[in-house]
């Protein structure tokens, strides 16, 4: 028996911890990908809430359509202690690996 190279078990003991490594690497981009859509969604979502908000400021009453992924609702209340001043609230609603969900609020002057 020589001292040169490595034998069968060192060899499958290397396999075996590369296919460990591997296997923790391959989850963990696997997760990223799926936070990286999900963190997607979320800005969109914000996006398509703030410009509603500012739509429906600006004295329009229906904002434009949405992409079909998501589903958006608002309210419209005037603020009790300021005349003139509306309150808006939307929320924007789309599914991932589960239902999700933003709320946004701001307010406008009705120009009343």
């Amino acid at each position: 028996m020589t001292e040169r190279g490595c034998g069968t078990v060192e060899a499958l003991v290397a396999l075996g911890l590369l296919g460990i490594v591997g296997a923790a690497l391959l989850h963990t981009l696997a997760t990223s990908t799926g936070l990286r859509a999900s963190s997607s969604r979320g800005l969109q979502a914000s996006a398509i809430a703030a410009s509603t908000i500012e739509y429906l400021g600006s004295g329009n009453q229906s904002p434009p359509p949405i992409d079909q992924a998501f589903e958006r609702s608002w309210t419209s209340d005037p603020v009790a202690d300021h005349p003139g001043l509306i309150e808006y609230e939307v929320v924007v609603e789309w599914s991932g690996r589960q239902p999700e969900r933003l709320e946004l609020r701001g307010y406008a002057w009705s120009g009343s």
